[in-house]
C-alpha cells in the first residue's frame, strides 16, 4: 500500500509517510486505494503547529479496535 503513497503524494515528506504508516496500522490492512487518497486529501489537517501529526487520535473518534 505504501507504494500508493508516491502516486497520491509526489513530495518525499516524513510526515506523510509516519501519517500513512500509522494509519495502516490502525486500520490492520483495510486501508483501499481510494481511502488512501481521500486521507493524503485531509491528512495535513492533523499535523499541529509544532510539526507532529495527530494521526492516532483517529482512533478513538472511528474506534478502529472495533470490527
Amino acid at each position: 500500500m505504501l507504494h500508493l503513497l508516491t502516486k497520491w503524494h509526489l513530495e518525499d515528506d516524513p510526515l506523510t509517510m509516519a501519517q500513512v504508516e500509522t494509519l495502516l496500522s490502525l486500520l490492520d490492512g483495510l486501508l483501499t486505494e481510494e481511502a488512501l487518497e481521500g486521507f493524503l486529501i485531509v491528512c495535513s489537517r492533523f499535523v499541529d503547529e509544532f510539526g507532529n501529526h495527530r494521526t492516532e487520535e483517529l482512533a478513538n473518534i472511528f474506534q478502529t479496535h472495533r470490527i
